[in-house]
């Protein structure tokens, strides 16, 4: 993803964009208007009372509505330091993806989708092994 343009298309012309790290208060409500909710699955914290993440890590991505996402403070840590991860598809969707593999996606204003369940694994037996020993008995 081209940091510049991270996040849904912007408007040519339009999109606000504010130079260092915080956001100014124009492209903070432009961000919590489009997204009124934490991004993450399911989530309901309404995006007043959530702070805004950085999909690409500033400096390399803008501080730009296309690069900035609201994340209530339980899924910001889980995001900064427990593996979850949080991008963006080409329509702006947030996509987020749990330390497992599970991948959700959550559109603008929608509800979050199961869009990728991982192949299970059952301790530490591949599914070959099992049918194997299904077929010895």
């Amino acid at each position: 993803m081209n940091p510049q343009n991270a996040g849904h298309p912007p408007d040519p012309g339009t999109e606000l964009i504010t130079e260092g790290y915080t956001p100014s208060a124009a492209l903070a409500r432009k961000v919590r208007q489009a997204h009124p909710t934490c991004v993450a699955p399911s989530c309901t914290v309404p995006s007043t009372a959530c702070d805004l993440d950085h999909v690409v890590p500033w400096p390399l991505g803008p501080t730009s509505e296309g690069n900035l996402r609201p994340l209530c403070r339980r899924h910001h840590l889980l995001k900064t330091h427990l593996g979850h991860t949080l991008a963006v598809d080409p329509t702006g969707a947030a996509i987020w993806t749990t330390p497992t593999g599970h991948r959700y996606l959550r559109p603008f204003g929608g509800e979050s989708r199961l869009i990728v369940v991982p192949a299970r694994r059952r301790r530490g037996r591949t599914r070959a092994a099992e049918e194997l020993s299904a077929d010895a008995g």
